[in-house]
């Protein structure tokens, strides 16, 4: 029987992706590709343990806060 690991891969493979594959706890299987959108940050692939034959594609972004609230004198 095929996995969705194993799909994933090919797939991978097949579009001439790199990527690396990371063990967790909480993953099934956990590829990275990095460098995977425009701006240079790293896609993560992966079928959380929880949800089996669920496909997770996501990238981490951190953005930067410059928006510091101000109270109203009046209040």
């Amino acid at each position: 029987m095929t996995t969705l690991r194993d799909n994933v891969e090919r797939w991978l493979v097949h579009e001439n992706y790199k990527f690396d594959e990371i063990k967790t706890d909480d993953e099934n299987f956990k590829m990275i590709i990095k460098n995977g959108d425009a701006f240079g940050n790293n896609l993560e692939i992966f079928e959380p343990k929880e949800q089996p034959n669920v496909l997770v594609l996501g990238i981490k972004i951190y953005l930067k806060n410059n928006y510091s609230p101000q109270v109203p004198a009046n209040s």
